[in-house]
């Protein structure tokens, strides 16, 4: 969901001081929410999907780099695994459940509500995409124990 708590207002804030230095796109895929004014006000930098089926979604993840959950606060978030089951490597806050997951080599942990650590992991990403390669094979495989 395009919630607050899931970290929706830093993601966007960074992606917009990010954006002109790397050749990517910003994918968000859920129901709207509380950040509906945030997603409204930059759609035309974003891609922003209300809902995916499920083989859509497993494409949409397959086709990713990387799985971005920056969120502030989340019990669990399945759909970090899920990313990772496709074979996406995750960059999640330490705020996410899921991210004992991720710190198993699936990707990177980064501090809750920490845009400049943020901002370093997304560009150390699109800077290194042969560890972008080797974090998502191993996220495959990390996957499957959950």
């Amino acid at each position: 969901s395009m919630m607050l708590r899931k970290g929706v207002e830093d993601l966007l804030l960074t992606w917009m001081e990010i954006r002109k230095h790397i050749n990517a796109r910003l994918v968000f895929v859920g129901p709207m929410a509380d950040a509906e004014a945030l997603i409204k006000t930059h759609l035309g930098y974003i891609e922003y999907y209300p809902f995916m089926h499920h083989e859509d979604l497993a494409n949409m993840y397959r086709s990713a780099d990387v799985y971005v959950l920056p969120s502030l606060l989340d019990s669990w978030a399945q759909t970090v695994v899920e990313a990772m089951a496709c074979g996406t490597a995750a960059v999640v806050s330490d705020h996410t459940g899921a991210k004992d997951a991720v710190a198993k080599g699936g990707g990177w942990v980064i501090p809750a509500g920490d845009r400049v650590a943020l901002k370093n992991q997304l560009v150390y990403c699109y800077e290194n995409q042969n560890e972008v390669v080797t974090k998502s094979a191993a996220a495959a495989v990390i996957a499957k124990e959950y």
